[in-house]
């Protein structure tokens, strides 16, 4: 009897085991979507995370690019600056010539009327 006690309480003993072993919880339908969207949710923060890195790439790209217009712009203003005073220093300059010239032909003008009047006068005495 003693060996069929230990034979029965070790198959009491196994199918206890087995029955704990079959009455793990199943997965639910739900618990398996929540698995799910946490994988996807996983791969979306992956994804969102290239896409920020490639982002502020890009930004700092175009910065620089904005940063070297810039520059280029300042130096253009520069320039167009430098040639609009030279353009207008000569344009000056021209002006001032004509009027000189002008003043001159004037100047001689009016000489040659003085001597004239003054010949007049040495006649008249």
């Amino acid at each position: 009897m003693n060996g069929i006690f230990k034979i029965s309480l070790f198959l009491t003993v196994c199918a206890v085991l087995a029955g704990l072993a079959g009455c793990e919880p199943k997965e639910t339908v739900n618990e398996r979507q929540e698995r799910l969207y946490s994988v996807e949710n996983m791969e979306l923060k992956k994804q969102l995370e290239k896409l920020r890195e490639q982002s502020e790439k890009d930004l700092q790209a175009k910065q620089k690019e904005l940063d070297k217009c810039n520059a280029d712009k300042t130096i253009i203003e520069k320039e167009l600056s430098e040639e609009t005073a030279k353009a207008l220093k000569e344009s000056l300059i021209d002006m001032l010539a004509e009027q000189v010239e002008q003043l001159t032909q004037e100047n001689a003008k009016f000489r040659a009327e003085i001597e004239t009047l003054n010949k007049k006068l040495e006649q008249q005495e």
